[in-house]
């Protein structure tokens, strides 16, 4: 069972353009109605790129995915029974419309398509999602209604440095954590630009969850996530309230609101994922540095299902991790298969229902998606991956 995935990942790292990759090994039992993979990871290290061809690559036009038909891809693999399909992915506007863009051929005269250059975090609103692209400097639009792919570079106050995440309120109103001016951006639902917050005494937002009447942002510069009333922007109090050792940031990269209204944050400095009360009150741990079971090398973006399910995107392993409340792993997705990465350099996680109607027709006829799930690599062909979890039809 799980050798054969092992195999998988060997072969895919020869295949590789020589990144980091890890070695799984495990053992198994059941948990929560999902299979559990207690894991090792160990590191095989390949030689780096250099800069000059990194950048090289970054600045020629991305190709479109292509998805041949092929045997579905499942997580766990065969023979255990599947819970998570990976469905398709985007990297450029064909991906979205099917079609070359008008765009780029008004502008440049050629007919090139439109690229999701190097994402990182998103949110969705509606039927459409929006993607903080770092190099472009701007937004990334998905239309998945009208099948259209966008950009959005406002100019003047509201012009963005460097977008590294996005928070979504359920008007439309845009919260852009933006780490070149450290600030966050607001912007309404028709994009129009309304205000900059920024801190006192400086500070570099990351990232930004919002609650019902509570805005939460993290902050790098300060290790602490920032509590802001959502009316009127004015600073309540910060995270962690506690000084104990425990309890304590040190690298808060992105956060994310669970059902019950805690606050999880991602701390990339302590390998770990924090998990406060909405008061700031700490509550517990999740994780911590290692290749084994649970651990992470490089957290990163994390989201939590309508369940209080936690995923945890790992940069360094290049997959997702889930835990259920307690704080137990379940599962993990993304590695390699038939020599292929799905997930390179992941930076964002979001689990989604309503998204399952524009998904439905990539699922395997034997597989019932339960909800959709949305992963952002910095690289690769699969820009945003997506997945579906549920289970096999009886």
């Amino acid at each position: 069972m799980f050798n054969e995935a092992a195999r998988y990942l060997e072969k895919g790292c020869a295949a590789s353009l020589k990144k980091p990759v890890f070695i799984i090994r495990n053992q198994e039992q059941e948990m929560g109605g999902l299979q559990v993979r207690h894991f090792k990871l160990k590191r095989k290290l390949y030689a780096v790129l250099v800069p000059g061809i990194i950048l090289l690559f970054a600045s020629c036009t991305s190709t479109p995915t292509v998805q041949p038909e092929q045997e579905p891809v499942f997580y766990p693999p065969s023979p255990d029974p599947p819970r998570i399909q990976f469905l398709t992915s985007f990297s450029d506007s064909r991906d979205v419309t099917g079609k070359e863009s008008v765009f780029r051929k008004f502008i440049v005269g050629e007919e090139e398509a439109d690229s999701i250059v190097k994402p990182y975090g998103f949110d969705i609103w509606e039927n459409t999602i929006f993607i903080c692209d770092t190099q472009m400097q701007a937004l990334d639009i998905i239309d998945l209604e009208e099948k259209t792919f966008s950009y959005f570079m406002p100019t003047g106050k509201g012009r963005l440095h460097k977008p590294v995440n996005i928070a979504i309120a359920e008007n439309g109103t845009k919260y852009i954590a933006d780490t070149g001016i450290n600030a966050v951006l607001v912007f309404d639902a028709e994009n129009n630009y309304l205000r900059t917050i920024s801190k006192e005494g400086g500070w570099k937002p990351t990232d930004i969850a919002i609650g019902t009447d509570k805005l939460f942002i993290s902050d790098l510069q300060n290790n602490s996530v920032t509590v802001w009333n959502t009316e009127t922007e004015e600073l309540l109090y910060s995270i962690p309230r506690d000084e104990s050792e425990e309890a304590r940031l040190f690298s808060p990269i992105n956060i994310a609101l669970g059902p019950k209204g805690n606050l999880f944050v991602s701390d990339m400095g302590a390998a770990r994922v924090q998990r406060y009360d909405a008061e700031g009150e700490f509550i517990g741990s999740i994780g911590s540095y290692g290749d084994g079971l649970g651990q992470f090398a490089r957290p990163k973006g994390i989201d939590l299902d309508e369940s209080g399910r936690l995923y945890v995107v790992d940069a360094a392993f290049q997959l997702v991790q889930i835990f259920d409340e307690e704080g137990n792993l379940l599962m993990f997705f993304g590695e390699p298969r038939d020599d292929a990465f799905i997930l390179d350099l992941p930076a964002k996680v979001k689990t989604n229902r309503t998204l399952i109607p524009y998904f439905q027709k990539y699922a395997d006829p034997s597989f019932e998606i339960e909800y959709i799930i949305l992963v952002a690599s910095q690289y690769g062909a699969h820009k945003l991956s997506v997945f579906g979890f549920g289970k096999q039809k009886e």
